[in-house]
């Protein structure tokens, strides 16, 4: 959420997302939600959100089995396309 929102990003949200603050927190509803984009022309949410999961889980486990895998992906649910690559860590940034 925070690396992707340029420059949307909230100081007092990035510093409570730090993995030393998140692990006493009892909810992240401090987190604003993403838009909502219309579905209805490429199915339901579920579909969306099962194939996006079923991805980050593969490169998950290629990962735990010694594989060099992207650290950020995009998937295209209207070509059914995954697009990813490395991104650099952050100079400073508390979540990279």
């Amino acid at each position: 959420w925070c690396c992707f929102n340029g420059d949307g990003k909230d100081p007092t949200i990035t510093s409570r997302l730090a993995p030393a603050t998140i692990l006493d927190m009892d909810t992240i509803d401090f987190i604003p939600p993403d838009p909502v984009p219309p579905t209805r022309t490429v199915g339901s949410h579920a579909v969306i959100c099962i194939g996006g999961s079923c991805n980050i889980v593969n490169m998950w486990l290629q990962t735990l089995m010694g594989e060099d895998m992207p650290n950020w992906a995009k998937y295209d649910i209207r070509q059914l396309e995954v697009f990813s690559f490395k991104i650099e860590a952050a100079p400073g940034c508390v979540l990279c």
